[in-house]
């Protein structure tokens, strides 16, 4: 976590000459577009809180659920690009929803990545009296069963 923040601090730093004011200099806004508890929000609660120190200011974590992510999402596509408003992005209001709906954003447009701080894995599951055959990376940690 204490490389994440400061590659997220060096990417600030490093994007407008804004900065060059003392950034931070108030409180940072994360957009969640996920209700609390959510996993984006847990990992960017966890982001959060390793940025506090480094930043020397809080971020408010804002969490705007609704309609698969898009809401929240369009909320932190109509802040000001002043650094102040950061979105904690994930794969569905960003890269699924605009390829199945017209959306009030554009997230190649309307948005610049500053790093990654989360992956999933996801694991299909089924009952085990299904007469189907398991299929497991070598790197899989579940126990195989044939």
């Amino acid at each position: 976590m204490r490389n994440i923040a400061r590659l997220l601090l060096l990417a600030f730093v490093g994007t407008n000459t804004v900065f060059a004011q003392g950034y931070p200099n108030r409180p940072i806004k994360v957009v969640v577009p996920w209700p609390p508890g959510q996993a984006t929000d847990i990992a960017a609660r966890m982001v959060a809180e390793k940025l506090v120190p480094v930043l020397g200011q809080p971020l408010v974590i804002d969490n705007r659920p609704g309609a698969g992510g898009t809401i929240g999402t369009e909320i932190a596509s109509k802040a000001a690009p002043d650094g102040y408003t950061l979105l904690a992005g994930s794969s569905g209001p960003m890269t699924i929803s605009p390829n199945l709906q017209k959306l009030p954003y554009d997230p190649q447009k309307d948005f610049a990545p500053i790093s990654l701080f989360q992956t999933n894995q996801c694991v299909l599951v089924v009952n085990p009296s299904l007469p189907v055959k398991q299929w497991c990376r070598p790197t899989c940690s579940w126990p195989r069963r044939h």
